[in-house]
């Protein structure tokens, strides 16, 4: 009966993990809960955009599903290019090349790090077309066209992120390159916790129940 009960309740143990593991943490990674605007891109600085604040540049240009759009989205119908535009909202004045982030708590745990990348434009060179991304010590960048990152296509980048100590943390992405409008996209942004493996976690609740039982002995 005693094994019974602790099998019964690492599996609801694991169920809850293995849910908690498909919350996103990041808001508005989708860059959808962002004002509808006419026309097939816009320039916002940050107040508007619900969950990213901008850290540099011109602002986030946010584009959309439409006619005459660089590049249609899977995940609704927006998506951002870093490399932004002194016009149409943006900051007149300054480099075009913009850097957004978010603040982020996360406890301590394993992390998995998504988002969607392509390249912006097929025929200035690959170095326009770059970007930075971070978090927690975790660092990484992405630049094509190439076999990796093909024009016109999404391709998804992932990295593990390990926290030790909770705290917040900030999630930033940044343009690189030339200051020319043209510049890396990035969508569907994520962050989930990685639950603990299935027979780690049966471990876990068996020490635990063996330790309640001991309890009720005494």
């Amino acid at each position: 009966m005693k094994t019974l009960i602790i099998a019964a309740i690492a599996a609801a143990n694991f169920g809850a993990a293995a849910q908690a593991s498909t919350v996103n943490l990041v808001t508005n990674g989708s860059f959808e809960d962002t004002p509808d605007f006419s026309g097939s891109w816009r320039v916002f600085q940050g107040a508007e955009l619900d969950g990213w604040e901008v850290q540099s540049g011109a602002g986030v240009e946010i584009q959309t599903n439409s006619v005459g759009s660089v590049l249609d989205t899977l995940w609704g119908t927006k998506y951002v290019e870093l490399d932004s535009h002194n016009g149409n909202g943006g900051a007149t004045t300054g480099p075009t090349n913009s850097a957004i982030g978010q603040d982020i708590f996360l406890s301590a745990g394993h992390y998995l790090l998504s988002f969607y990348y392509s390249p912006r434009v097929n025929s200035l060179g690959t170095d326009t077309n770059g970007i930075d991304y971070s978090i927690a010590g975790v660092s990484g960048s992405a630049s094509g066209p190439n076999d990796d990152f093909r024009f016109g296509e999404w391709t998804l980048i992932e990295e593990t992120v390990k926290i030790d100590v909770g705290d917040t943390y900030k999630l930033l992405f940044a343009a690189t390159g030339g200051d020319e409008t043209l510049g890396g996209l990035i969508d569907n942004v994520s962050l989930t916790a990685v639950p603990l493996p299935a027979g780690m976690l049966l471990l876990m609740t068996a020490l635990g129940g063996l330790g309640i039982a001991r309890r009720q002995k005494g």
